[in-house]
């Protein structure tokens, strides 16, 4: 699996490309990812895992330019889905920021996810310098293309004619006579 991830000091961003079965239709098919994650003790409970379609990706991989440019945050992505019954929210935001108090600037990236409840809302900011998040945008951009693919899974149900089957292997040992084994294999 292709992967890269981008580590601030307390929290990392991993992209990867990777495939999600089609639900019993014998098809694989691309997908790129981000998971967000804490660094701290017990982060992996905290993380958020986001299966992004090509599209998806594509789509924050082209506001990135804008957001560098205009110095503003943009929200890039809404994605919706029930889990147990409950509808949950992830929001995948770009960000550009500036201290006041230091001068220094920055742009990140912040992962979002809430079931509908103010309380169980859990946010995961990545700040990245402006060379991560372009490099972000051309990888995003990148594997939105990769991911493009639909695969049949192969089931494998019988094998090849001229493997020998169990039963054919056992019968053919059986038939062997002594001297059809060779004396340097010792017992």
């Amino acid at each position: 699996m292709l992967k890269k991830v981008f580590f601030s000091k307390k929290t990392g961003l991993e992209v990867s490309l990777g495939k999600t079965a089609q639900n019993g239709s014998g098809y694989v098919t691309g997908r790129v990812y981000l998971r967000a994650f804490p660094l701290e003790k017990g982060g992996r409970e905290r993380q958020i895992v986001v299966k992004l379609q090509p599209e998806e990706a594509y789509s924050i991989a082209l506001n990135i330019p804008g957001v560098i440019k205009d110095k503003k945050g943009k929200q890039a992505l809404v994605h919706k889905f029930q889990a147990d019954g409950v509808e949950y929210t992830t929001t995948v935001s770009l960000d550009a920021w500036k201290s006041e108090k230091t001068g220094k600037s920055g742009y990140g990236v912040t992962v979002s996810r809430s079931n509908g409840s103010e309380d169980d809302r859990l946010n995961i900011a990545v700040p990245l310098s402006g060379l991560s998040f372009r490099f972000l945008a051309h990888i995003l951009k990148t594997w939105a293309v990769d991911s493009c693919f639909e695969e049949k899974i192969e089931v494998v149900d019988r094998l090849p004619d001229d493997m020998p089957r169990d039963s054919e292997a056992v019968e053919e040992a059986e038939n062997l006579d002594d001297e059809d084994i060779p004396e340097d294999i010792p017992f």
